[in-house]
């Protein structure tokens, strides 16, 4: 996952410098593999990295926003990284799938609010899916490029998905996926 990671943020000109490996106590890896022509045949096409709060690393927003009031919570997590493999951006399923898993994995670890660095364009692609993140604080440069700090609840995301999931069959698969049993 990592290599991955070191890949995309080669490709998208992002400067990480050493953050992609400095929360080794608090950070949870999530791989989505698919598979290929042969059952033994896995290509790893996505990542994301989730650095779960009170742990004396802190969060990847706090290097950048450390005005912020989150050290010593154990209810938040910063999504730190989200990286798909180039032939697979674009496609939802591939995105969907690893956040339904980062928050069946919050709800079974009693975290409420997810935190993320948001540059102004994935702001909005985020909220033309309806993703209820809200920014707090000023933008400031991460990783060399500009973005606020933002948070959303895990329930409220949760909702989100369940009520397009009324709409969409798509959206049905998704959350049929996210509320099966752990």
């Amino acid at each position: 996952v990592i290599r991955l990671f070191e890949k995309v943020s080669l490709e998208q000109s992002w400067k990480p410098g050493d953050q992609l490996t400095a929360y080794p106590k608090s950070s949870v890896y999530f791989g989505l593999e698919v598979i290929g022509e042969q059952d033994d045949d896995w290509t790893l096409v996505g990542g994301l990295q989730l650095i779960v709060g009170n742990s004396d690393e802190g969060l990847p927003c706090l290097t950048v926003w450390p005005e912020l009031d989150l050290l010593g919570k154990t209810d938040i997590a910063d999504v730190a990284l989200i990286a798909i493999n180039a032939s697979y951006r674009g496609k939802r399923d591939a995105f969907w799938l690893l956040n339904i898993e980062v928050w069946r994995y919050c709800k079974s670890h009693e975290i409420i609010t997810l935190w993320a660095e948001l540059p102004p364009g994935l702001l909005a692609v985020y909220r033309k899916f309806d993703w209820p993140f809200h920014v707090a604080g000023d933008m400031r440069k991460h990783w060399d490029e500009e973005c606020w700090a933002g948070w959303m609840s895990v329930e409220e995301i949760f909702s989100v998905v369940a009520d397009k999931a009324t709409r969409s069959s798509r959206y049905q698969r998704f959350f049929a996926w996210g509320i099966r049993p752990l």
